[in-house]
């Protein structure tokens, strides 16, 4: 019989000849499947997913493995000699947990060097399911809080701006949490939370006497933006991944839509209305602070390990000091986002290969500061305003942004590919 361990398990199929062994065949597939499944449900790349599972198969004594994956759903074939198992496994959820990442691919080095056999793999990535992740919601909340805040400082804000904001965020953050918990829909929680942060930040801004309440009501949000979500959507469209990229945008629009609507709500009952633009950035050694935390709580809210935290704030002030320097020499906008891109591709690779980690656990917090996610939201609003040539204008200005910075990032990931033969 097939396992059926899982509630995502929609059918599965064998065609054996006696001497094939089909039982394990059938463990193989059910193992390489949850190991994929982990995966996506965690934020990783659907040809991450693919490669890992291939090499998990074939570790496992799986001889042909076929499999194609989407961010619902999984398709795998595996074939010893004349027989074959084949598998469709559903994908229910998403979130973001690089640890969870980190502790898969660590399970499938060990099985392909022999360390590990299919029992006691699927026992591995069962205890890596069950992890709790690095950070509780407390720690997750503060980090809300640091990472929106320093964003708040490096569009210029001041220390009431960025007071303001810590205290918005930390709320909204809490709101989005709680809406998670009775099991609202994602887009809507979103929504939701970017009313409540929004109007807090209007409040406390106006209270507080800051003289831009539209940097902390365009910060205090920007954990909620899926910044993530629209490179990784430009990047699989780059990369041939059609299906996975259009269904990442598609996820991508909703999210920025309903948060454009929560804030376009605060704005309407509030009778203010404002355009959030950024201001000047602060001076250098100001800037790479703020980066640094912007990046280090941003890392903590995508779960990653404690011990990767000072390597992924690296990253993102290296992202954030190539961005701005190439912006200050004259640069175009699309042509300094794409050298940020590159430069923490780079160093991610780098970091991967000394600290035996997957290259997106410092690349994926590394570009935080660059996404243009906050643009993004912006083009929502004004059309939610009736700004059709403005929000026409912004609309074409991030997908040029998002791109440019999903293709300096590729790049790096290409030739690394072919060059080093990446095995993390």
């Amino acid at each position: 019989m097939l396992p059926s361990s899982t509630d995502a398990f929609l059918e599965a199929l064998l065609i054996a000849r006696p001497d094939t062994a089909p039982d394990q065949l059938s463990e193989v597939l059910a193992t390489a499947l949850q190991a994929g499944q982990l995966l996506l449900e965690h934020g990783a790349s659907t040809a991450r997913v693919e490669d890992t599972i291939r090499r998990l198969g074939r570790s496992l004594g799986a001889e042909q493995v076929e499999v194609f994956a989407t961010p619902t759903g999984l398709f795998a074939t595996f074939g010893v000699g004349g027989g074959h198992a084949t598998r469709i496994q559903r994908i229910m959820r998403s979130g973001m947990d690089l640890s969870k990442i980190e502790a898969v691919l660590a399970i499938s080095r060990q099985a392909a060097a022999g360390k590990l056999d299919s029992a006691a793999t699927r026992v591995a990535l069962e205890q890596a399911a069950s992890a709790p992740r690095p950070f509780g919601l407390w720690l997750t909340t503060l980090a809300s809080a640091l990472c929106c805040s320093c964003t708040a400082g490096l569009f210029g804000g001041g220390v009431r701006e960025i007071i303001a904001t810590a205290m918005a965020a930390a709320i909204g953050y809490l709101a989005a949490a709680l809406l998670g918990q009775i099991n609202l829909s994602r887009v809507m929680a979103a929504g939701i939370a970017a009313a409540v942060a929004t109007g807090l930040a209007l409040v406390l801004s106006l209270a507080l006497g800051a003289v831009s309440p539209a940097t902390a009501m365009f910060s205090s949000i920007l954990m909620l933006t899926p910044g993530v979500l629209i490179v990784s959507a430009i990047s699989d469209l780059f990369r041939g991944d059609t299906i996975a990229g259009l269904a990442r945008a598609a996820m991508a629009v909703l999210s920025v839509a309903a948060i454009a609507a929560g804030v376009w709500l605060v704005l309407l009952v509030s009778g203010i209305g404002m355009i959030l633009v950024a201001d000047h950035p602060p001076i250098w050694p100001v800037a790479f602070g703020l980066a640094f935390g912007t990046t280090i709580g941003f890392a903590m809210l995508f779960g990653v390990p404690l011990r990767r935290l000072p390597a992924c704030a690296l990253a993102g002030m290296v992202a954030y000091a190539a961005n701005r320097a190439a912006s200050e020499v004259g640069a175009p906008l699309g042509m300094a986002m794409f050298l940020g891109g590159m430069a923490v591709g780079m160093l991610a690779e780098l970091l991967a290969r000394l600290l035996r980690a997957p290259a997106s656990i410092f690349s994926i917090p590394g570009i935080i500061t660059l996404v243009p996610g906050g643009m993004a939201f912006r083009t929502m609003l004004l059309f939610a305003q009736g700004d059709v040539a403005g929000g026409t204008g912004d609309l074409v200005l991030t997908a040029l942004l998002a791109g440019a910075l999903a293709a300096g990032l590729g790049v790096v990931t290409a030739l690394a590919s072919v060059r080093f033969h990446r095995s993390v």
